[in-house]
């Protein structure tokens, strides 16, 4: 059985594959010199935190998420911990 960053890095480059908006995201990462490992890290990282979101009946922000990081922000930025009254991104 895969690890989680195994399953988290497949959920990414599907993402990536099927979806414009974040190949783009990608592209403008890869521009600025993020390796592709790294970006597909942010796209997994980002998309976690709008699942984490989404289940906790919090609005969705994938759009504006794609778009912080096609502006330079970090997922650790968009998902700064403080918001999430100490529960970790990772326990959904």
């Amino acid at each position: 059985m895969p690890g989680p960053n195994k399953e988290m890095a497949r959920v990414a480059r599907n993402l990536i594959r099927e979806n414009e908006d974040v190949r783009l995201t990608v592209k403008e990462l890869e521009g600025r010199g993020v390796l592709g490992r790294k970006a597909e890290l942010e796209i997994g990282r980002a998309f976690l935190g709008c699942l984490w979101e989404a289940r906790h009946g919090m609005p969705d922000r994938w759009p504006a998420v794609l778009r912080g990081l096609r502006e330079g922000k970090s997922s650790a930025e968009l998902f700064a911990d403080e918001l999430y009254d100490g529960k970790a991104l990772g326990s959904l």
